[in-house]
Order: structure tokens, then sequence, then C-alpha cells
């Protein structure tokens, strides 16, 4: 049987294990991704998988290669333990190795690049730019970001709840296999409470009490807005200030480079951030930290009690 046959077969079964997001995003990636190139194949090597990945990363980057390899990785399984195929006597230490070791590939803006777009939207407070305000200065993803109402941020403690994402994927009727554009309010792995400084907190005050607190903040409406609007907007903002080559996710990338700058240890950010694994912090950002052991070490030493007399 071709990889195509076997994700077929792969696909009907699993259509009711997943997440309609996670079913969704599973099967655009195999189907833009997986089949184009692997499809035809009637033996899935451990080379043609890395093959795959080497491929895609030129397309759509390092997290996306690395999915769609784990993908396909896992496709074969399944297959193998349906007795559809030998179960591979490979596995994907090297895909892992490359994922886990290899910087995050990403393009951080400047602080004055962040400074040029913190005064862009404060010049027009409109509810998309107090989102990007938000987005700057908290590093948020753009799921998270649709999500956020204007409840969410609570001056008396000081803090910005952080409580769902707003998920964008394709309802796939199980017998037409049609495709209905949804967009979905759902849980967060990621749920935290960001602390808001004086400054934001300034910042937010002029918005207090003027909208309904169920609205959301991008849209101030009562349904969300989909992530590709934020995305886009975001994009006419990086025009309108000529600042090249840079994505709406290079906002989150960009805010904890800055927080490393400023000392933050790696557990501090990652509360921020969301992330549960600090190795995956310390992988993405290790070049941008500037190691002085002297001075931590003064810091250590200092931070003891001094000798009794």
């Amino acid at each position: 049987m071709t990889f195509e046959e076997l994700y077929e077969v792969w696909k009907t079964d699993k259509s009711s294990s997943f997440k309609p997001t996670t079913y969704s995003v599973y099967v655009l990636t195999a189907e833009s991704h997986l089949l184009p190139n692997i499809g035809q194949l009637e033996d899935v090597s451990e080379e043609d998988i890395i093959s795959l990945q080497d491929t895609l990363r030129k397309r759509i980057g390092e997290k996306s290669s690395y999915d769609a390899a784990r993908l396909a990785m896992n496709i074969i399984r399944y297959a193998a333990k349906k007795g559809l195929c030998p179960m591979p006597n490979w596995t994907l230490r090297r895909v892992d190795a490359f994922s886990h070791n290899h910087p995050v590939d990403f393009n951080p803006l400047t602080p004055k690049q962040q400074g040029a777009i913190i005064d862009f939207v404060s010049k027009d407070r409109i509810p998309r730019n107090i989102g990007l305000y938000l987005a700057v200065t908290t590093g948020i993803t753009s799921g998270e970001l649709c999500s956020l109402r204007w409840q969410d941020i609570d001056f008396r403690a000081k803090v910005l709840h952080v409580r769902c994402i707003v998920s964008n994927y394709y309802k796939i009727d199980a017998e037409t296999q049609d495709r209905t554009w949804s967009v979905e309010v759902g849980d967060n792995t990621a749920v935290r409470d960001i602390p808001l400084s004086e400054r934001q907190l300034a910042f937010l005050e002029p918005e207090k009490d003027l909208h309904l607190p169920e609205c959301f903040i991008v849209n101030n409406q009562s349904t969300p807005w989909e992530r590709r609007y934020v995305r886009d907007y975001m994009n006419k903002v990086y025009d309108a200030l000529d600042i090249k080559g840079h994505q709406f996710k290079d906002l989150r990338h960009s805010f904890a480079i800055r927080c490393i700058e400023a000392g933050c240890d790696y557990g501090s950010l990652a509360k921020l951030l969301g992330v549960n694994q600090i190795e995956r912090l310390f992988n993405a950002y290790r070049s941008y930290v500037k190691e002085n052991p002297r001075k931590y070490m003064e810091k250590a030493v200092n931070a003891m009690p001094l000798p009794a007399r």
C-alpha cells in the first residue's frame, strides 16, 4: 500500500479520536505537505522522512516541518499496528535531535522597532491597536489575543487573565468530506495570569469601563476575530512603519528576548509565556543570553550572610 492509502485509513479511523481543531490541522498538514511528497511511496524509509523535513523546512520553517515529520511517523506506526505495513525499524532520533537542539527560526524586532509599534498604536486607540499593544508588551500568541475579552484586564489585581484561545479550523463532513471554515474559542493549555506593569496599566486605563466586559478586545464585538485577521492587520502596521521581513509571531519572540536581556530567568519567562518546558526556551534564545559568570558569582555570594564576628 502507498503512504496515501495508509493515510486514508488513518484519516477515516481517527476522525472522531481528536478534537475538531486538532484533526483539522492533521488533515491539512498531511494533504498539503505529506501526500505531495511521499504519498506514492510504498516503503517510507528514515531517509525519506529526513529528506521530507529538509524540503519542508525551506517552505514552512523548523517547527512546522518537524510536526509534519512526526505526523508521517505516527501514520506509519498506526498502519503497522493495523497490519497494513511492516513496523518501521527506525525512529525519528535524527529529527528529534534536530528539533530540540537547533535554534528556533525567528526574526526578532529591535527595541526601536518595538517602540515604533507602540507609538503607532498609541496614536489611534482603536480596539485592534489596544490588542497589538498587549501582544507587543506581553508576548501572547495570536490565538490568545483573539480570545481576550475586556474583562480579562484586571485593574485591581494588575494582571491580564489568559484563559482561552481562538482556533480556526475546517469542519470536515465524514461522508462528503466537505469542509466548512469555523472559528472556536476553546480551552488553552497555557492558562496564566500575566502581571501588568504600571506603564501598561497607564496605557490601558483610558479603556476602563468604556467597553462591555464580555466583548472581545481586538474587535469590540461579541464574536471573536479569526487569527488571520490579526496577522493581516499586523502586516499592515509593519508596512506603515516600513518594518520589513517580520511576522506576528516575532512580537512574542521579541518580548522574550527583551525579558532575557533585562535579566529574567527562564523559569519566570516560562510562566510569562505559558511554556511548560524550560529547555525549549533555552534552546530558542540561548544565543541572546550574555553570560557573565562573575556578575552572578558576586550576586550569589553577596546574598549569603556575612560571617559572624
